[in-house]
């Protein structure tokens, strides 16, 4: 079972294995890392709606025991208020840092990849 993102693969590609691998594992439930990097996953790519259900069935001990979970759901709630000010804010704060490395690294993936799209 994969569960280190490579930064190599499309945001897409990746929320397909980290849907797999909640629906395959026991109880159907993954780390708090791998769903904050689920949730992040889903902001950037701008879903919304899918971002909410994921919190929503994120187990209550996964959401109080990561810090980067709750701050992840931050930058939800600010997305889902339109409040794009606040996300910008709350991508950058210290407790994010490994996850807005991640988030940055995707960023620059997707550009390449609609910067390609573009010039075919």
């Amino acid at each position: 079972m994969e569960t280190q993102s490579t930064h190599s693969e499309a945001p897409e590609a990746r929320l397909g294995i980290l849907e797999n691998q909640e629906l395959e594992s026991p109880r159907g439930v993954l780390t708090a890392e791998l769903y904050a990097e689920f949730l992040a996953l889903y902001l950037l790519t701008n879903d919304l709606a899918n971002a909410k259900f994921l919190w929503k069935r994120i187990p209550d001990e996964a959401k109080t025991e990561s810090d980067e979970l709750k701050a992840v759901w931050e930058v939800g709630k600010a997305a889902w208020q339109r409040d794009y000010h606040g996300q910008c804010l709350r991508w950058d704060e210290p407790h994010n840092l490994s996850l807005t490395l991640s988030v940055h690294s995707l960023k620059a993936i997707v550009g390449v990849v609609n910067s390609s799209a573009k010039k075919t």
